[in-house]
């Protein structure tokens, strides 16, 4: 068995890789995968705004194309 790395107890839990006994899973600041979930979170919903923008900017551009209706008035 191996020594919890912060009360030095034997166990055979393991959180990140360290060694950590049950009665100090519950001390030790949200884990690894917890904070990279929630930057992920907020990148999604930053991404979103952005792009949400940037698609009200473009549709104000022409895109360089005739007006369907404009098609009939060149073959008169």
């Amino acid at each position: 068995m191996v020594r919890c790395s912060y009360c030095d107890r034997e166990t055979d839990l393991y959180r990140a890789g360290v060694p950590t006994c049950i009665n100090c899973t519950h001390g030790i600041s949200p884990s690894v995968y917890t904070r990279l979930t929630q930057d992920l979170l907020e990148a999604t919903a930053e991404r979103d705004a952005v792009k949400a923008i940037h698609n009200q900017i473009m549709t104000g551009i022409p895109s360089g194309l005739p007006h369907p209706a404009a098609h009939s008035v060149f073959i008169r």
